[in-house]
């Protein structure tokens, strides 16, 4: 793309992102708002290369994100909706859209239901994954949108179209033990509260625990798929191995809040959230160890068996 042209585009971006922002600060503040986050990009295949960004849309509202490259299309953006209401029953769109000099098109669109999405998270902010629908139906990808959809009570994070942008985890960070919560309560806290409290604590550092087991057999695979790559390129190919690698289920990332000062009702959302993102890593992880680390280790086997020596 020309200097030009970038200089072009660039343009277009900022004043539509100004428009966005200066749309909003029309709007109330001091209710709920929903709050759309448009994480990254992922999957097989891609839209070709070039410079995509994201955009959000409730309604008559509709934000974009800042454009990036097709290498890496993380955008960790958020937008807020003010106008939503609880009994609201429209859907929230995303596009993922092409820019091109001065142009730009829709090549994968994701629709969400924002109340079956809240009630699934239990108002809380958990990211997930939405398989992408392709604007042109011959292209052979298979690309997820990783978004998170939550309630906000105030204005927080980074909104979309701005350009300083948070630094993603690299996975080797976010796969890592960490440290549970600190659980020691004052006395004064309803012993009921205390319970779940140390009831979330324990099955969060089992969900990390799990998550850090599935990271370092991916990394293993990985590493044997490396050296197959060498001796015997052909395995690569297979179309087992192909189907069972497309289809390993991705870790859902969920930060755990505050919990000391949340009600008992509060307490409770979120130890199911963690309870079943615990069970969701369960089948995760047998996926990873039953079906892809043992079909390639099988195929090692019969191609080049010196792959898997020394681990």
């Amino acid at each position: 793309m020309s200097r030009v042209a970038d200089k072009c585009l660039s343009g277009v971006v900022h004043v539509l992102t100004a428009l966005s922002l200066v749309k909003r600060e029309k709007t109330g503040e001091g209710k709920p708002k929903l709050e759309v986050t448009v994480h990254a990009a992922t999957g097989q295949g891609s839209f070709g290369p070039g410079k995509y960004m994201a955009t959000m849309k409730l309604g008559q509202t509709k934000f974009r994100t800042g454009l990036k490259k097709a290498d890496s299309l993380v955008w960790n953006e958020s937008a807020e909706f003010p106008s939503w209401s609880s009994d609201d029953k429209q859907d929230v769109v995303l596009k993922i859209r092409k820019a091109k000099k001065c142009t730009e098109r829709t090549v994968g669109t994701v629709t969400i239901n924002v109340k079956e999405a809240l009630e699934t998270n239990l108002h809380l902010s958990v990211r997930r994954r939405y398989l992408v629908t392709p604007s042109d139906k011959q292209r052979k990808c298979r690309v997820f949108l990783e978004v998170s959809v939550t309630v906000d009570e105030g204005s927080k994070g980074e909104t979309a179209g701005e350009n300083e942008l948070d630094k993603p985890a690299s996975l080797d960070e976010s796969t890592k033990p960490k440290s549970a919560q600190a659980v020691a309560p004052p006395t004064e806290i309803d012993p009921r509260c205390s319970e779940q409290i140390s009831a979330i604590s324990t099955t969060y550092a089992e969900l990390i625990a799990k998550q850090f087991s599935s990271a370092e057999l991916l990394a293993y695979v990985n590493g044997l798929r490396d050296k197959l790559s060498v001796a015997a390129p052909h395995v690569l190919d297979n179309v087992v191995i192909k189907n069972i690698a497309a289809n390993v289920p991705d870790a859902t990332q969920y930060n755990l809040p505050e919990l000391v000062g949340q009600s008992l009702e509060g307490l409770g959302k979120i130890l199911d959230v963690v309870q079943r993102l615990s069970q969701e890593e369960d089948g995760r992880l047998h996926f990873i160890r039953k079906w892809y680390v043992d079909e390639v280790c099988r195929q090692a086997m019969e191609a080049a068996p010196e792959v898997l020596e020394g681990g």
